[in-house]
This record gives structure tokens, C-alpha cells and sequence, in this order.
């Protein structure tokens, strides 16, 4: 995106809804995948989130990788796209 305000308000978007559906749908089976889940971090680490979520793969550690691996992923997504071509 050229636009700065644009992609600023693209990624709040992106995120704040991430974040409320990670809340409203832990249950869905696969959603310990979904980097959003882990952004309550003191309810991952005391445990709260895999009650609530039924799943004992939401915790800290899955979250680490989870963020860890999709954190990198954003980043590699990142280089490619600033790439350009000249002739």
C-alpha cells in the first residue's frame, strides 16, 4: 500500500479483529493455532485461556511458536514484497 494511513488502519483492523474473535470463538478446534489467541498473555501462562478454550495446547509454549513462527512469516512477506524490479 502507498498510503500510510491506510495500512495503519488496515493493520488495527486486522488486529482488533483478530483479537476479538480469538476471544469469541476459543473453542473452534484449531484455534491454539491463531497468534491472536496469545496476546492475553497472563491468561495463557496461569492457564485460564486453555480452560476457557478446552485445549490443553493453548499454553506458553505453543504460544512462543505460534508468534515465534508467524512473526517470521510477516517478516519474510515483508522483504518479498519491498522488492523491486529494474530493468
Amino acid at each position: 500500500m502507498k498510503n500510510h494511513y491506510a495500512t495503519i488502519i488496515v493493520t488495527l483492523l486486522v488486529t482488533v479483529i483478530g483479537y476479538f474473535l480469538a476471544n469469541h470463538y476459543i473453542v473452534v478446534c484449531g484455534m491454539y493455532l491463531n497468534p491472536f489467541v496469545y496476546f492475553d498473555t497472563w491468561n495463557i501462562v496461569d492457564g485460564w485461556k486453555s480452560i476457557e478454550a478446552s485445549d490443553i495446547k493453548v499454553n506458553f509454549l505453543n504460544g512462543s511458536v505460534i508468534l515465534l513462527i508467524s512473526g517470521i512469516l510477516l517478516f519474510c512477506i515483508g522483504l518479498l514484497s519491498k522488492r523491486k524490479v529494474t530493468s
